[in-house]
């Protein structure tokens, strides 16, 4: 219901829905657009929860700090921060310290942590 209200609202001020995933949305926006769309889908998120719970004040959480990154803190290195973490428990295994395995790809032990098909 709001996804679609959102994607029709967002049209008039030449942004789009990008993607759509539960409770968070991602859109394109024109820079100059940026601060205007953000106030405008805040407002729709919440209607759209106290249209049905209108006794709830539900608040929603905006990142435009950093627009050419996706995730909520806004932070561009955050994937970065966060394999930093894992690097003192993880280790790299490569083709020569795999040989008595027959493996020719890389591999990584210890901890593992699967993104998009992919272990990191």
């Amino acid at each position: 219901m709001a996804g679609n209200r959102l994607d029709r609202l967002v049209q008039e001020l030449n942004s789009k829905l990008i993607i759509a995933f539960h409770d968070a949305y991602v859109f394109e926006a024109p820079l100059e657009q940026m601060e205007r769309v953000a106030q405008l889908i805040k407002q729709e998120m919440i209607r759209a929860v106290q249209e049905i719970y209108p006794m709830l004040r539900p608040r929603a959480d905006i990142n435009i700090d950093c627009p050419e990154c996706w995730n909520k803190d806004g932070k561009a290195d955050s994937i970065k921060q966060w394999l930093a973490k894992l690097a003192p428990k993880t280790t790299l295994r490569t083709e020569e310290t795999d040989a008595a395995s027959n493996t020719d790809k890389l591999a990584m032990t210890g901890p593992q942590h699967q993104i998009d098909g992919m272990f990191i």
